[in-house]
């Protein structure tokens, strides 16, 4: 089943949490095509960090396997990518069907940079990537306390029925 996605609709729901939250926003459709994200472009650590092939395919491949532990436990699911940045993906559900997933982050959690940088250059060091921006692509990145979080993504799970099969 393709759903009809009211893209217009859902791209303002989009804009207005990424104004809320600084949370950039992916939707897949159940085979894991990109629909529509908020903002369009990754963000410029993203950006940084997957102008080396290996990094883009093992980001990937980190998708995938999120959205179907997602499936898997047909809930939300939070983890951390390969790099270590802290992500979050959602069931998209129509009449108790998943199609879709709606992905969160990535997010910096911990509000110890130092520290956190540290970890992220050790888990990048087989790359081939210009660490002089990422790190500055890092420390752009503003902390999102973990305590505050989940807040924002429960909502999620009522939005989905809004911008499918539009009436």
């Amino acid at each position: 089943m393709i759903p009809n996605y009211n893209t217009e609709q859902l791209k303002e729901i989009l804009k207005d949490f990424f104004i809320l939250t600084n949370i950039r926003i992916v939707i897949f459709d159940d085979k894991l095509n990109q629909i529509l994200s908020y903002p369009e472009i990754d963000t410029k650590f993203c950006r940084t960090i997957r102008k080396d092939p290996k990094v883009d395919a093992e980001c990937k491949q980190s998708d995938y396997e999120a959205c179907m532990e997602c499936k898997r436990r047909n809930e939300l699911y939070t983890y951390h990518c390969h790099i270590g940045l802290t992500e979050t993906v959602a069931p998209l559900k129509y009449n108790e069907i998943t199609i879709g997933y709606i992905m969160f982050g990535q997010i910096l959690q911990s509000e110890k940079k130092e520290e956190k940088w540290k970890e992220i250059l050790e888990n990048c060091r087989d790359y081939n990537i210009d660490f002089e921006k990422l790190k500055e692509a890092f420390f752009e990145k503003n902390p999102f306390p973990e305590k505050n979080y989940m807040l924002p993504l429960k909502s999620w799970k009522h939005v989905p029925v809004i911008f499918i099969f539009p009436g």
